[in-house]
């Protein structure tokens, strides 16, 4: 029986970039576009590491040739190969040199994959509060300075336009304010284009195909 390669990165993007432009008037959708742009994600690289390593392949240049040696050498094709290892294989082999984590894309990308993480594996959380005043929608409220520090890194990075005044917030209410779901589908379009500038030629099928963040900001 004959088998067909089946590459999904562009439904988990269409995913995000769906859930992206609805979170305007769906808060819950901020989360969808939260957990779809990460698994866009990591099925890019992952079809990058298998287009690599397939035995037929045709040397594209000594670059993609010792990016190929680099991804098997680390086994990025294996299920126990993390994202960030991915991505710090694929950068040093092809660039010679690492990536700049404290600069952006990384410095969003590390704090998407943390919120992320965070609601994975979401467990009862200590939220700092203090009794609401008779002004206040909530008795029990969260003061800026005393947000959890995932919270505090939204704000900072610019993916929290502000922070909810009045209410208690945990990182699950958090995770539900505007420009949460667009700030994730940007931060992971924008790690890929830097990825496509490592492999220039293979431009079209990591970034190309996928919708620019800027194209969401009418409809949203």
């Amino acid at each position: 029986m004959d088998e067909a390669l089946f590459l999904g990165s562009n439904s988990l993007s269409s995913i995000a970039a769906a859930a992206a432009i609805q979170s305007a008037s769906v808060p819950d959708e901020h989360i969808v576009a939260v957990f779809f742009s990460v698994a866009w994600l990591e099925a890019s690289l992952n079809e990058i590491i298998h287009l690599l390593l397939r035995p037929e392949r045709i040397a594209d240049s000594p670059q993609y040739n010792r990016v190929a040696i680099a991804a098997r050498a680390a086994k990025l094709d294996g299920r126990t190969a993390s994202l960030d290892l991915k991505l710090q294989v694929l950068c040093a082999a092809a660039t010679d040199d690492s990536l700049a984590l404290g600069q952006a894309p990384w410095q969003h990308l590390t704090l998407l994959l943390d919120l992320r993480n965070a609601i994975v594996h979401l467990r009862p959380e200590r939220v700092k509060v203090r009794r609401g005043q008779d002004d206040e929608p909530s008795s029990l409220v969260t003061d800026q300075d005393q947000a959890n520090d995932i919270i505090k890194r939204l704000l900072s990075a610019g993916a929290l336009d502000s922070f909810p005044q009045g209410y208690m917030v945990p990182i699950l209410t958090a995770a539900q304010r505007p420009t949460i779901g667009r700030w994730s589908y940007a931060t992971v379009y924008r790690v890929l284009e830097q990825v496509a500038e490592w492999l220039p030629s293979w431009r079209e099928h990591i970034i190309a195909v996928h919708r620019s963040p800027e194209v969401l900001r009418p409809a949203v």
